[in-house]
């Protein structure tokens, strides 16, 4: 599973995104309520910070949140978006 760029648009989605997916990793989800209220005021440089750490953690983290991965990239994979 490739973790996409951080210029595509679903970072922003996640980031901002009030829906929770059902995700497997204690890590994953302890990230994204850190990132979701760093993002809170929706500055662009919030968001782009939130983004920067949200990218970083799954580039290190691949082996150990690839379930996560796979649920939350998976859709992208799957329509083929790119948006770069």
């Amino acid at each position: 599973m490739i973790i996409p760029p951080k210029t595509n648009s679903y970072w922003k989605t996640l980031i901002l995104g009030e829906d929770i997916p059902q995700l497997h990793a204690l890590p994953t989800k302890l990230l994204l309520m850190r990132v979701r209220l760093l993002a809170r005021d929706k500055t662009p440089q919030k968001i782009e910070e939130a983004i920067e750490i949200a990218y970083d953690f799954f580039l290190k983290n691949q082996s150990i949140v690839q379930e996560d991965i796979k649920i939350l990239f998976g859709a992208i994979d799957q329509i083929g978006a790119n948006n770069e």
